[in-house]
């Protein structure tokens, strides 16, 4: 990695390896959709829950990356995220039927959600701040390749093996990321005093980000009027919430409460 020292490239290398392992799991399954189908014997509905549930669960656990760092350090999280993530991809690859699959799946979004977050902060305290973005560059390749290389790797693996391979063939990145990490990354990098964990606030924004985020892997063929003509989606409307401007979203989530007016609440 040229205009970082030695270090400073190994840290870098663990976190580019890590955040690859999580982006290319959220497509590298897409390609085995009919496998899945036939080998379950599921329906198209049933089995998507594949890829949403990791979805799902990848993005719940991003808001909470900080205070589970501030409270048992970032490196420590790192090594045991990357951990759980390949105990869970090992899982997914002996699973022997449809909700064992989607719960292992969940396992991996569990743990993947908090390697992007985690890598970066670690990344950033290993650099000057005039190199910050230099650095940047480098753990920002996966999420450029990441989704372009799944469904190519899981093509080439579903034709030379099983689908269980699909996952099989992010353990051993894994692993060798968390003993690098254990190895490279010093164990007081991006250290900080514990912060008191906002617990409404944890309560209110995990939910909220896990709904958004349900509804919008819910469009698709199958669904013709689509999750936004739904009631929520009604009432998160601008045009339904008798917003004037794109902007003027009253009705939305939190919108509602500080502005306290009686007629958006009713129509909420």
């Amino acid at each position: 990695m040229s205009g970082l020292a030695p270090a400073e490239a190994r840290v870098g290398l663990v976190v580019a390896l890590g955040g690859l392992v999580a982006v290319l799991d959220t497509t590298i399954v897409a390609v085995a959709f009919p496998v899945l189908l036939q080998t379950f014997d599921a329906s198209v509905t049933d089995a998507q829950w594949i890829a949403t549930g990791y979805t799902l669960a990848l993005v719940a656990t991003m808001p909470l990356a900080p205070a589970v760092a501030g409270r048992w350090g970032t490196r420590r999280t790192y090594v045991v995220a990357l951990c759980g993530f390949a105990a869970a991809s090992l899982w997914a690859a002996a699973a022997g039927g449809l909700g064992s699959l989607v719960a292992a799946r969940v396992g991996q979004g569990l743990a993947g959600g908090l390697l992007t977050p985690l890598g970066l902060t670690l990344a950033f305290a290993a650099v000057a701040p005039e190199r910050r973005a230099r650095m940047t560059a480098y753990t920002g390749l996966p999420l450029l390749i990441g989704p372009v290389l799944g469904p190519v790797l899981g093509g080439l693996l579903l034709d030379t093996g099983s689908w269980r391979s699909l996952f099989l063939v992010t353990i051993p990145p894994a692993l060798l990321c968390a003993l690098g990490a254990a190895r490279w990354v010093p164990a007081g990098l991006a250290g900080r005093e514990p912060a008191p964990t906002d617990l409404v606030g944890a309560c209110l924004l995990v939910p909220g980000v896990v709904a958004v985020a349900y509804a919008a892997s819910a469009e698709g063929p199958g669904r013709p009027s689509g999750w936004w003509s739904s009631a929520s989606g009604r009432c998160c409307s601008p045009a339904s919430s008798g917003a004037r401007s794109p902007g003027d979203g009253r009705c939305c989530g939190s919108a509602c409460w500080p502005t306290r007016s009686s007629a958006a609440t009713r129509r909420c």
